[in-house]
């Protein structure tokens, strides 16, 4: 027991040497530590925690440190943080040989860091000026030199009055197994707790982080690449001034983390800690990581111990290692004991979610004590991005990195982990996976590269085995689980009215509706202050939980919420996807569930012409479908729209929310259909009566409108709506039968063709058939080169025979061009390559070498020539005649080398076929290439081919493949002549 009656006061002693040196703002948290004796405390329990450590050199009691002043007045100067003292300096003037090394050091550093984390104390200790203050005191350290003996026996009397509570001795590698093996079963796991997702959604098996964890990358700061010497910034930073996951700890200083929400810092944090403690020694370059012990704190738990128990980081982690991995009586000076003798790697995990700026300050500075007193312990500490600036960790210690984005590859491998987890079945897995990677093309990219919401994503694609009809469900659990759910998780204390944390969705609907009209005006306006009172007239106005004097107050501490929790920030929502959910919500409570039927469909008709509206009235929609028994509402919604807008604007917006909604009549959705028919057949006619020379060479997608034929195509594979599109095209013949059925005929078979190459790789592609029986409009389609082709191409056919037929069959109707002509679509933007190069693609791959000659006889005995063949080919810029591979054909030709003009055309079509990846295999064609020579149509056709293979370049590398000499020199008169050879 220390009797503190007989010792200098501490806050009394300070006040006398700072007399009327302005300080008296000090003056009454000088009485008050005096008054409850807070300094003596602090000492008394310093001398108890050192005691434990050496046993047997700490004892009795060493009040004389405190009762001389001139020891005392040097012991004060040492507490202060901007101190900087030579501790071999007052051991050589103590002259304290029975001491441990480092005893004196270690216990004014201990007594430092328990003043520290008392606020009274930390005030006083970081103030300059009163460190400077005092510095100006005399110093006697001879005094203390003279007093070294008093003192020791100060101190082996101490011991007399502590109880020695912890005698056994530690074990280390005790400690040490038994805490990773429970560390790395408690952090292994995976839990999707914080998701935004309705209760019925299965998330799926339990996962394992190192199963499901993707690498991310990371990208630097500029302060920080400024601090990296340069001879280590090439290994370290590549050309995009990223960093690898495998080079995080190749850097000497330790490092802050930062992310958006769920980036997944929490996770790389945990994937770390578990792949340290299995010694994954492919990880991490610095080799150094493997064998280090890991420590995670998370801080916002820290924090409710340090204001609870007024203590330390060190305490703390003795306290999570009994509750969170049940290592019981772990006392504070083991855990000091092993960051100063073994290496240690200790995760600080979010920063950002202590939201009082000055309770952040305080542990902020907590681990920038702590690196400085454990220089050897390596640091990594996380925090969100948005925030970070108001109390970020020391530049001079800390690198500063930010996690990136999930790129396509990452996405990919993510989801592909996830299945092989999820899915045992090896084609059920393939097939699943390959249809969501299909399908996310279609989802907002800001969304899949969140690594936490690609999670929800892939969540709710596997209970239904497709994405939701609708961005409804989307957007809503995303925006659940960002802005409520997975905070709500992590059981953080928000710095708030209760209350209006609680209607926070009114005040972020209200706040988004107000900047999206904004920024639909040509010079709308939006500032903090501007955004800030659009929050205070919705807590003031409509919550009624503020008023006139306390409004603003209460607007600023949201908009300071908004901010630290990442929903709202530098005058804009962080997620496009907040903005428009909350924008179509605020529609929604505001003027549909209030029955204000004519606002809202003014406010469509509004803005159904504009793209930058549709996702917010598509979600509109759909919240209204989702709250409805019938159809009514809905097909009132579209009869409004459809009688005052344009036929362009309606069947635009509503094709595209159609399969989204439930609530809609079959009569209302036929009424779409027809429209859409329409509007495209229009399009077309009106487009001939301008270009009437231009019949089919109409491209819409270039002309840079919204192609509602691709709308229909996607109405029309699927399942649910392709019987309305049916009956839509059959009643549409049977009502117009005296209008241009030509024209009509050739949506439908585009249609149906264009179905079955969307669905190719479906199981269901079966169902999508002709329903107009084909004599019946074999009258009509016979009519129009193109269109007959499109009946063609629709038929399925089992044999080279069946396509030879169809080929004999455009002949002997419109002639030989039409076998040669590509077929190009009027609706779309796609091609077809000619049923001539289709034959030569089928014959390829389908038949053995034997059959050539006779398929290409029967080619010659219906019209078309060798040298129509060829030309057909190389003139074809498909990728379909790219592709194929033709290294049979040339074994089959090394082994008959003649000059059969049959075989020789194959030779050169397997030339222009590889002329982007030339054979490894070199053919002898030297009499091969002098036939063409002496050939006219031959020499036409090595035109053709030079032509595409960058004319003299061309020829050059012909000869070099063929190994013949080039003697062939190509000339002439002028550009608008063709080329011409010359030996």
């Amino acid at each position: 027991m220390i009797i503190t009656a007989e010792l200098i006061p501490f806050g009394a002693w300070i006040q006398g040497k700072i007399t009327d040196k302005g300080f008296e703002y000090l003056q009454e948290k000088l009485v008050s530590i005096d008054k409850k004796d807070k300094f003596y405390r602090v000492v008394l329990e310093t001398t108890k925690a050192i005691q434990e450590k050496y046993p047997d050199v700490l004892g009795g009691s060493i009040s004389y440190f405190f009762n001389n002043e001139v020891i005392f007045s040097e012991l004060i100067k040492i507490l202060f943080f901007d101190s900087k003292v030579d501790i071999n300096i007052i051991n050589e003037q103590l002259d304290i040989q029975t001491l441990p090394d480092g005893f004196t050091l270690e216990f004014v550093e201990l007594l430092k860091t328990n003043l520290f984390k008392e606020d009274e104390f930390h005030q006083i200790l970081v103030n300059k000026e009163l460190y400077a203050i005092l510095l100006e005191l005399n110093t006697d350290l001879n005094s203390i030199c003279s007093s070294s003996n008093s003192i020791l026996h100060e101190i082996t009397k101490w011991r007399e009055l502590t109880e020695d509570k912890n005698s056994n001795a530690f074990r280390f590698d005790d400690f040490k197994n038994e805490y990773l093996a429970n560390a790395q079963n408690t952090l292994s796991q995976v839990s999707f707790i914080g998701l935004g997702l309705n209760s019925s959604i299965k998330k799926g098996r339990r996962k394992k982080i190192t199963d499901l964890f993707i690498k991310p990358t990371f990208s630097i700061s500029n302060e920080s690449i400024k601090a990296i010497p340069q001879k280590l910034k090439s290994e370290l930073i590549d050309e995009n001034l990223n960093i690898k996951f495998s080079k995080l700890f190749s850097f000497e200083k330790n490092l802050i983390i930062l992310g958006q929400p769920g980036s997944g810092k929490s996770f790389l944090i945990k994937y770390i800690i578990c792949s340290l403690i299995d010694s994954l020694e492919d990880e991490f370059e610095n080799k150094d990581m493997y064998g280090i012990l890991p420590f995670r704190i998370e801080l916002r738990n820290y924090l409710t111990f340090k204001k609870d128990a007024k203590s330390n980081i060190i305490k703390y982690l003795s306290i999570v290692l009994e509750e969170e991995y049940g290592i019981c009586n772990i006392a504070e000076n083991f855990l000091i004991r092993i960051f100063k003798t073994q290496k240690t790697v200790i995760f600080f995990d979010g920063l950002d979610e202590i939201f009082n700026i000055e309770e952040r300050l305080k542990v902020k500075n907590d681990i920038e004590f702590f690196c400085n007193i454990y220089k050897d312990v390596r640091i990594v500490a996380t925090s969100r991005i948005i925030g970070y600036e108001d109390a970020n960790l020391n530049s001079q210690m800390f690198i500063e990195l930010k996690i990136n984005n999930f790129d396509n590859f990452q996405q990919d491998a993510y989801v592909t982990k996830w299945y092989e987890i999820e899915e045992d079945d090896e084609k059920i897995r393939e097939k699943e996976i390959k249809d969501f990677l299909n399908k996310k093309n279609h989802i907002d990219k800001e969304l899949i590269r969140n690594p936490l919401l690609l999670s929800l994503i892939v969540i709710l694609y596997r209970n239904n085995l497709k994405l939701p009809d609708s961005k409804l469900e989307v957007y809503r659990s995303c925006t659940s689980t960002l802005v409520d759910k997975w905070d709500a998780s992590k059981q953080l204390n928000i710095d708030m009215d209760e209350e209006i944390h609680r209607r926070k969705d009114t005040i972020f609907a209200d706040l988004a509706y107000w900047q999206y009209n904004e920024l639909s005006k040509n010079e709308g306006k939006i500032t903090y202050e501007l955004a800030k009172s659009v929050v205070g007239k919705t807590i003031v106005e409509k919550l009624e939980l503020a008023d006139e004097f306390n409004f603003d107050d209460q607007a600023e501490n949201f908009m300071e919420y908004a901010k630290k929790r990442s929903i709202y920030f530098d005058n804009n929502f962080t997620h496009k996807t907040f903005l428009e959910y909350y924008t179509a919500y605020w529609i929604y409570t505001n003027i549909e569930k209030k029955h204000k039927q004519n606002q809202r469909n003014e406010l469509i008709g509004k803005y159904i012409s504009n793209s930058f509206w549709h996702i917010v009235l598509e979600l509109l929609l759909n919240l209204i479908d989702k709250d409805q028994p019938d159809n009514e509402i809905i097909d009132e919604i579209i009869d409004a729209q459809v009688k005052t807008q344009s036929p362009h604007d309606c069947v635009r917006f509503f094709l595209n929310i159609l399969p989204t909604l439930q609530n809609i009549s079959t009569n209302k959705i036929a009424e779409l259909y027809l429209l859409s028919i329409e509007f495209l057949l229009k399009q077309v006619e009106d487009y001939h009566k301008k270009v009437p020379n231009k019949k089919h060479e109409v491209n819409y997608l270039s002309e840079k409108k919204s192609n509602v034929f691709f709308e229909l195509l996607l109405h029309f594979s699927n399942d649910r709506l392709r019987q309305n599109i049916k009956n839509t095209l059959i009643e549409y013949h049977k009502i117009n039968s005296n209008k241009n059925l030509v024209l009509f005929y050739r949506l439908y078979y585009e249609l149906i063709y264009s179905g079955k190459r969307h669905n190719k790789n479906d199981e269901k592609e079966k169902q999508i058939k002709c329903f107009f029986s084909k004599q019946e409009i074999l009258p009509i389609i016979t009519q129009d080169a193109e269109l007959f082709r499109f009946s063609l191409l629709i038929e399925d056919y089992t044999t080279m025979d069946e396509l030879l037929d169809r080929i004999k069959s455009l002949i002997e109707l419109f002639g030989k061009k039409s076998a040669l002509e590509e077929t190009k679509s009027i609706f779309a933007n796609y091609k077809i390559i000619s049923f001539v190069n289709i034959f030569i693609i089928n014959l390829i791959n389908n038949e053995s070498i034997d059959n050539y000659s006779k398929y290409l006889t029967n080619l010659t005995a219906i019209g078309i020539e060798n040298f129509d063949l060829l030309h057909s080919v190389v003139t074809c810029d498909h990728p379909l005649i790219w592709e194929n591979d033709c290294n049979k054909i040339v074994h089959y030709l090394n082994l008959n080398l003649s000059e059969d003009s049959n075989k020789l055309i194959f030779v050169l079509l397997n030339k222009y076929i590889n002329r982007r990846t030339f054979l490894k295999n070199r053919i002898d064609t030297s009499e091969l290439l002098s036939a063409i020579t002496r050939n006219d149509e031959h020499k036409k056709l090595l035109n053709s081919i030079i032509k595409a293979t960058n004319e003299q370049n061309g020829l050059d590398i012909i000869c070099s493949h063929f190994k013949i000499e080039n003697n062939l020199q190509i000339s002439r008169m002028n550009k608008n002549q063709p080329l011409r050879f010359v030996i």
